[in-house]
């Protein structure tokens, strides 16, 4: 049962990924693909239309999971500022205080400053993250930049 619980995860998560397909490019080896597809995947995906599945996915008891999604929520909200959940962001401040592990929290943490506060990353829209340390690496370094800068 649980083999099938997680079996219907992944695949949840796979097929909600607007970056689940990728081609492999000529520099990329076969042991470290990207795990995020174009920017312009994300900028169409609607996450709206998906929010039960991914609210689904944030409450596992599974922290890859867990951190799976945030890390794909993440991404969708960089490439669409505009886009706006309130049962996700609502989902996301419970993670960023009762998540499984301090990752979970933090990533949760990092998450909701992208949707209070779209506006500070303007520059991070359009990059191009190969990993998901790249990604909130990035948004962390915005966000103490915005906070030294407004101190």
């Amino acid at each position: 049962m649980k083999k099938q619980l997680l079996l219907g995860t992944v695949c949840a998560l796979l097929t909600l990924s607007p970056g689940a397909v990728h081609t492999q490019s000529s520099h990329e080896t076969e042991a470290e693909p990207p795990i995020f597809g174009k920017v312009d995947s994300y900028k169409k995906f609607c996450l709206g239309a998906h929010e039960k599945q991914y609210l689904w996915s944030l409450n596992s008891d599974l922290e890859v999971i867990v951190e799976g999604t945030l890390r794909e929520i993440a991404r969708i909200k960089l490439a669409q500022p505009a886009c706006v959940s309130p049962s996700i962001e609502e989902k996301l401040s419970d993670l960023a205080i009762h998540g499984m592990t301090p990752a979970v929290r933090y990533k949760a943490s990092l998450t909701i400053m992208l949707f209070e506060y779209p506006e500070f990353f303007t520059e991070e829209a359009d990059t191009e993250f190969r990993t998901s340390d790249e990604m909130f690496t990035a948004i962390s370094r915005k966000i103490e930049k915005n906070l030294l800068a407004n101190s």
